[in-house]
C-alpha cells in the first residue's frame, strides 16, 4: 500500500523535521502564510473560517553535508534540492528522498553527463541533471576510479598540458 500524502504543508513540515532529527541534523524554517492570491478578490476577503482558500509555502533548509533544501507550495509536488540539484518529489516521497539521502542510496551516474539519482523503496528512482559539481557530489560519483581522476583533471585543469 503507497504511502499517503501529507495533507498539509504543515504536516510536511513537521515530516521533514522529524526525519532530519532522526539523523541528528537541524531544520531551519521560513514560512509564508496568507491569502491564496488566486483566490483574493473575486469575491471579496476569504472567510477565516475557510482555511482552504489560505496559502501555505515553506522554505526548509537542513543541516549538514550534503546541504538540502525542501520547498513546499501549495501544489502536490515537493521540491528538494540536494547539494545544488533540485528533484521533483510527490509530497508521500520526501521522506524516502531524505532517508535515501543521508541513507547512501544516493549516487551521480555518468560523470561525463552527470545525473543525480536518489532510489527510495518501490523500485522508484528520481533523477535530475547536475550542472555544477561539488565535493558531495564528485564523492557519490559512481565510474572507475581511472575515468573520475581524467574527469577531475580536466575539470580542476591538472591535466599537465596534455588535451
Amino acid at each position: 500500500m503507497p504511502p499517503v500524502p501529507p495533507p498539509s504543508t504543515q504536516a510536511v513540515i513537521e515530516l521533514v523535521r522529524s526525519t532530519a532529527a532522526r539523523h541528528g541534523r537541524r531544520v531551519e524554517v521560513d514560512e509564508d502564510i496568507g491569502d491564496d492570491v488566486t483566490r483574493a478578490g473575486m469575491d471579496g476577503p476569504t472567510p477565516a473560517a475557510d482555511a482552504a482558500f489560505f496559502s501555505h509555502e515553506a522554505f526548509l533548509e537542513v543541516s549538514g553535508v550534503p546541504p538540502i533544501a525542501v520547498e513546499v507550495g501549495d501544489r502536490d509536488d515537493v521540491v528538494v534540492t540536494v547539494d545544488g540539484v533540485a528533484l521533483d518529489v510527490p509530497r508521500d516521497r520526501v521522506r524516502d528522498v531524505l532517508e535515501a539521502v543521508w541513507g547512501g542510496r544516493a549516487w551521480v551516474r555518468d560523470p561525463a553527463a552527470p545525473v543525480l539519482c536518489v532510489s527510495v523503496p518501490g523500485d522508484e528512482t528520481y533523477t535530475e541533471a547536475v550542472l555544477v559539481w561539488t565535493p558531495w557530489l564528485m564523492r557519490v560519483a559512481r565510474t572507475r576510479p581511472s575515468r573520475l581522476g581524467a574527469l577531475l583533471r580536466r575539470l580542476t585543469g591538472r591535466d599537465g598540458g596534455a588535451r
